[in-house]
């Protein structure tokens, strides 16, 4: 158990006591501090090494606000768990991999048994939209050998 203290503007003091034990890691406290940093940049003249990501840049101006992004990726799961559970498990029901999927013509047959696509007479494969009005042609045999 331990106990924190801490003083008001008008110097009253106020005791709190922590009975579940501190969650937070105190192990690398001593990198974190600022003190320390400065010390070491001192005493070396270098900076001392953080783990560097790989920064990641997207185009987000097809987006007003973080809200309408937010709404298109649920619609867009949405539209995905709508499809019928034995294409969604041929792509081990991961959105992320519905393109590659739609691209392979080995998925056609499957995409056709289950009414997704619309087969036309000069091999263009038509892929039905939720909007009735809306089309979008997906690659045709010869395109996709094209691309390999």
């Amino acid at each position: 158990m331990r106990q924190g203290t801490l003083k008001t503007r008008k110097g009253k003091k106020i005791t709190q006591e922590f009975k579940l034990q501190s969650k937070t890691d105190q192990s690398q406290a001593h990198m974190c501090n600022i003190n320390n940093i400065i010390a070491q940049y001192t005493k070396t003249g270098l900076m001392p090494e953080f783990k560097q990501k790989v920064a990641h840049y997207i185009d987000n101006t097809k987006f007003d606000s973080f809200e309408q992004a937010f709404n298109t990726v649920v619609e867009a799961n949405e539209l995905f768990q709508n499809l019928p559970s034995e294409v969604r498990k041929a792509m081990d029901n991961d959105p992320t991999k519905l393109e590659a999927f739609l691209c392979d013509n080995s998925n056609l047959e499957l995409l056709n048994k289950h009414g997704l696509i619309e087969q036309k007479n000069n091999d263009k494969t038509i892929l039905k939209s939720s909007n009735k009005d809306q089309k979008q042609e997906a690659p045709s045999k010869t395109e996709n050998k094209k691309a390999d």
